[in-house]
């Protein structure tokens, strides 16, 4: 009879690891009583890994069952302090979806509405069209919506407030301030009448 060897030992550790059950059939060069008693071997000196010997089949130990997370938020990683204790910023502002422009060029078009708006369009067309052309609408609406309503303010002022205005006699004149009942200048040094 041959003998039980580290050799025949790590034949049965790799057929078992890669199979997950080794019979007598599975290790070469013995005959079927010989590798049901080193199977027994193996199974004996491992008990403690869980291999368990069935029916003259070497099992291997079953996986532990999935654990499952629990339920509620997940708890935030730890973030890196400064000497005093103060946590660092995030490395960066979160990047945009893909196919999405970044929600941040909205500000560009929003103070800086003819040349933030084309910037924005500039950096947004090719990963989100839709966005881009707004930007575009945005900034544009941005210059002429004042423009407009000025007009409109001036058009639809009464009739009467449109005469004096227009009238080309008080072009040169002063306008004329009543700031006391005398009708002399009142002038305030540190919120005290002179």
């Amino acid at each position: 009879m041959p003998e039980y060897t580290p050799q025949t030992e790590a034949q049965i550790a790799r057929v078992l690891a890669q199979r997950g059950s080794v019979s007598g059939y599975d290790l070469a060069g013995l005959e079927e009583a010989e590798a049901r008693a080193f199977l027994a071997r193996y199974a004996a000196d491992h008990v403690a890994d869980g291999v368990t010997l069935e029916d003259g089949v070497l099992l291997a130990p079953a996986p532990p069952p999935p654990t499952l997370p629990l339920p509620g938020p997940a708890p935030a990683a730890p973030q890196p302090a400064d000497a005093f204790g103060v946590p660092a910023p995030p490395p960066d502002f979160p990047p945009a979806p893909d196919g999405k422009a970044s929600p941040w060029l909205w500000l560009l078009t929003l103070f800086f509405a003819p040349l933030g708006g084309v910037v924005a369009w500039a950096l947004s067309k090719d990963r989100d069209p839709k966005a881009a052309r707004a930007h575009l609408v945005a900034s544009a609406l941005l210059v002429v919506l004042p423009v407009c309503l000025g007009l409109a303010a001036a058009l639809l002022l009464p009739a009467d407030l449109r005469q004096q205005l227009a009238d080309p006699g008080l072009a040169g004149k002063p306008a004329a301030w009543t700031a006391s009942a005398s009708g002399n200048p009142v002038y305030y040094y540190f919120g005290t009448a002179t």
